[in-house]
């Protein structure tokens, strides 16, 4: 009897060691930290680590031949891994992905890295992805921004705090003062001048409150009521209160097209906003110069320029015209409080609006309002 031999050593050798390569690869995935799966496209899981099952408070034998979709996985979070799932099938490219996930610890935070597994004839079998819990990492990095934001609004406080005791101490001190010589004058008509000033120097006082406190009403409170505005009303009611005190120095030179669609607001912050510019305007101009105030629309804005005569803004005060207490004469000999451009600007920022410098010369200076028009 004749018995063809084939010598099948080699192929012992290769058999041996794909079984040697499989142990290392369980043992590298079953000891690794991270959650190791293997997905076909349809999303069945072909391989998972025990890290995963854990992470899913299964058995690695609940996990295997599933879905996503079959294991309760909510339907958001399923749509986003498909998503992602398809894009390494399609692209055949590796990917980077990030998710939340609620486990029974609580909500964790992971990153994914998903790799094509390709075939000899350049075909996507599978996918394998190792996902790693950055809870920790990211709960460190949120208390650090934490932190940092605390130490912030902690400068904030504390410049505001500067600011603000500097700006009730002058009048603090000049009431002081006019009641000290008050005490000590005889004559009536001496008396009534110190009275007065007592009394100027209190409603600068109240004004100063009272636009501290609408400050901070503008950065509380989430959305303000509003109702349809016809802003080239608004406006002539503006200039006639402003009339009284700057009309007879400076002439309002105003130009409001006919049929001016309709602003969305809140008509009594919006005047006040129109009031501090204005009037910025006014008291930055030389005498007798005038205002000119012109409306318009453009790319579903209404805007509201207002150009004065003044001698124009220098480009290193640009950055703080809007900063709160921010003066250029910092010895403070023109009137105002350094309050009304940055109350102006959180008008108009719950507005949904904007105020910026729109051109600045030697000649003068042109402040633009703009604020979206009413559906």
């Amino acid at each position: 009897m004749i018995c063809p031999l084939r010598d099948v050593t080699e192929q012992k050798h290769i058999e041996a060691a794909l079984r040697h390569r499989e142990y290392e690869y369980r043992t590298l995935a079953e000891n690794l930290p991270d959650n190791i799966q293997r997905i076909a496209r349809d999303g069945t899981y072909l391989f998972i680590n025990a890290v995963f099952a854990n992470t899913l408070g299964v058995s690695v034998e609940d996990v295997i031949g599933k879905t996503n979709e079959e294991l309760g996985i909510d339907a958001e979070s399923e749509a986003q891994f498909v998503a992602v799932r398809e894009t390494v099938f399609t692209t055949k490219q590796a990917l980077d992905y990030d998710f939340s996930f609620l486990t029974d610890g609580g909500l964790r935070h992971y990153h994914s890295h998903l790799v094509p597994e390709i075939d000899l004839m350049g075909r996507v079998r599978a996918i394998l992805a190792v996902t790693r819990d950055v809870t920790d990492r990211q709960n460190a990095k949120q208390q650090e921004f934490e932190l940092a934001l605390e130490r912030e609004r902690g400068r904030l406080l504390m410049s505001f705090m500067r600011d603000a005791a500097h700006e009730f101490r002058t009048p603090l001190a000049a009431i002081n003062s006019s009641a000290y010589l008050l005490m000590r004058a005889t004559e009536p008509e001496r008396q009534t001048v110190k009275l007065r000033q007592i009394e100027t120097y209190i409603n600068r006082i109240t004004t100063l409150l009272d636009m501290l406190m609408l400050m901070v009403r503008l950065q509380t409170v989430r959305e303000l009521p509003k109702s349809a505005i016809d802003l080239g009303t608004l406006l002539e009611h503006t200039l006639n209160g402003l009339e009284a005190n700057v009309q007879s120095s400076h002439p309002f030179q105003v130009h409001i097209p006919a049929k001016l669609p309709m602003a969305m607001g809140d008509s009594d912050l919006l005047e006040q906003a129109l009031h501090a510019v204005i009037d910025n305007a006014c008291r930055f101009s030389p005498e007798n110069n005038p205002i000119h105030i012109s409306m318009g629309t453009s790319d579903e804005m209404i805007w509201v320029d207002v150009e004065d005569h003044g001698t124009g803004i220098c480009p290193e005060t640009l950055p703080h015209m809007f900063k709160t207490f921010w003066r250029k004469d910092t010895a403070h000999s023109t009137p105002g409080l350094g309050l009304g451009l940055p109350i102006t600007k959180l008008i108009l920022q719950q507005h949904n609006g904007s105020i910026n410098v729109l051109q600045t010369s030697e000649q003068g200076t042109t402040f633009r309002i703009e604020l979206p028009i009413a559906p």
